[in-house]
């Protein structure tokens, strides 16, 4: 499956960021993977997941046995020879226009030989990308807490946030943040 077709396919999540002050939190669904069971079978419920080419490249599973903080987290593991897999929530970019925001997530690493596994954030407007950002780590590290900032153009449509994992491993996250700051 391509990125594109499987950020086509992740469903906008309302929020209503336009009266935030800095500080303050966009509200994101399931962001501390609490929540029992799976939407579809191979992701956690709010978020959606998918992988290079689809079917079984990388598996997804809630993990009871790790997290952050909280009862469990997002695993996600290379199952075949794909560059990528990712774990996303689409955000509505309408309310959240002309802010500065920070994405930041927790991420544990394990045997993650390729790019690695961490922060994935995208921007897009009615001509596509925007503005990409990743923070990957490589390797095996315990739990550490990756953010990135940007700005929310006027012409933003889409902001989607996540993590991802390129290349072999295991890749855990937990505990998502979207944050309005303070104009640069």
């Amino acid at each position: 499956m391509k990125l594109t077709a499987l950020l086509a396919m992740t469903a906008l999540a309302g929020c209503a960021a336009a009266a935030l002050r800095p500080g303050e939190s966009v509200p994101l669904k399931n962001a501390d993977f609490e929540a029992a069971g799976s939407r579809d079978g191979h992701c956690a419920p709010g978020w959606g997941c998918g992988a290079h080419a689809g079917g079984g490249a990388y598996r997804f599973a809630l993990d009871t046995a790790v997290a952050a903080h909280g009862r469990q987290s997002l695993r996600i593991e290379r199952a075949s020879e794909e560059p990528w897999g990712v774990a996303i929530q689409a955000l509505d970019a309408q309310p959240l226009r002309g802010g500065h925001l920070r994405f930041s997530i927790a991420v544990r690493v394990a045997e993650a030989t390729g790019e690695g596994g961490g922060l994935f954030l995208v921007v897009e407007g009615a001509s596509g990308t925007i503005y990409h950002d990743q923070r990957l780590v490589r390797g095996t590290h315990d739990w550490r807490r990756l953010s990135a900032d940007f700005d929310v153009p006027a012409d933003a449509q889409v902001v989607k946030v996540g993590g991802t994992l390129e290349g072999p491993g295991t890749l855990w996250i937990d505990d998502a943040r979207l944050e309005k700051r303070a104009a640069r």
